[in-house]
């Protein structure tokens, strides 16, 4: 095989071997690489010849270099030509390896790439999207992409599956619900949020009109400056989250509710089928919600009366 990429140049001088490294945009090991390998840098390349495979890893192999030299170092394009053996690609497909176990298919141990089914590939890469798009309904899916063996069941890595089942999707990343978000800020502040949100990624969150707390993943921000201060818009999805309030209680000197507001101990008020939260001094934290949109330490109520009970426990 021959190939051409972004390639630094390290020569050793203690060892004689050159040091080949990626920028990551590769694997050197999925390439098929070995240690005895030969390897050959083509082309006008000052590295240009034969060499033999010393080390090989994901992001760099080492080769002998014989009479090589620290001047000829550096970062460039570089044209190569490698040998893929049978030995270290044997073309041997996945089969039952690893599986706790395989029903309803005639030669199990034979049968290739049964981690890629149509509904393992459905449960391991579309279920948060699909919970997602279920979070109103939340009826079982089918799935009819398979259509020869439907009794097919899998089990591997952890993942239980039946081919032709019906399974209702879990674990939802998103809320079906957007935001439009307007922020009176100077543009400092808006350049350090854009960048966090490109390089770290996450959520940002915001007070909405009920001084609840929403999470939202930034889709597009736009600014307009206007002296000093300017107008910042953020659109995004917002975070799924069951709960709106999550009350955690451990055992430390203090309540934590939302991950936001610390508090010694918590009061509530009940009208009807709402709760207010206050602090230890009375303030309230939050306009009323329905009790079955608050969470303590992570577990949901069944009933109106179970959230009170696990209240006055920390009250």
């Amino acid at each position: 095989f021959r190939e051409t990429d972004y390639l630094q140049h390290t020569f050793d001088t203690d060892t004689n071997y050159l040091k080949l490294s990626n920028t990551g945009t590769f694997s050197f090991v999925l390439l098929g690489l070995a240690i005895g390998d030969t390897f050959k840098i083509l082309g006008d390349d000052t590295n240009a010849g034969t060499y033999t495979i010393i080390e090989v890893s994901e992001r760099y192999i080492i080769i002998n270099n014989g009479s090589g030299s620290e001047s000829l170092n550096g970062d460039r394009n570089t044209y190569f030509e490698y040998l893929v053996t049978k030995e270290t690609a044997p073309y041997i497909s996945w089969s039952n390896e690893e599986f706790s176990y395989i029903n309803g298919i005639t030669s199990p141990d034979n049968y290739a790439n049964l981690k890629y089914t149509k509904k393992r590939n459905i449960v391991r890469f579309y279920n948060e999207y699909l919970a997602t798009s279920n979070l109103f309904t939340n009826n079982p899916i089918k799935n009819t992409l398979y259509t020869s063996n439907s009794d097919l069941s899998l089990g591997y890595n952890g993942i239980e599956t039946v081919e032709g089942d019906d399974f209702t999707p879990a674990n939802p990343i998103l809320s079906p619900y957007k935001h439009t978000v307007t922020v009176i800020t100077d543009f400092n502040t808006y350049k350090d949020l854009e960048y966090k949100t490109r390089t770290e990624r996450g959520y940002i969150v915001v007070s909405d009109a009920e001084r609840h707390f929403v999470k939202i993943y930034p889709s597009s921000m736009t600014f307009v400056n206007n002296g000093k201060l300017g107008k910042l818009t953020i659109e995004g999805e917002e975070k799924y989250e069951k709960s709106l309030i999550n009350i955690t209680y451990t055992s430390s000197d203090y309540v934590t509710v939302n991950d936001t507001y610390k508090t010694r101990k918590i009061k509530y008020k009940v009208v009807g089928e709402k709760f207010y939260i206050f602090d230890e001094l009375g303030q309230k934290l939050y306009n009323p919600v329905f009790w079955h949109k608050i969470s303590v330490n992570g577990a949901s109520p069944s009933s109106k009366e179970i959230l009170k009970e696990w209240l006055e426990l920390i009250s």
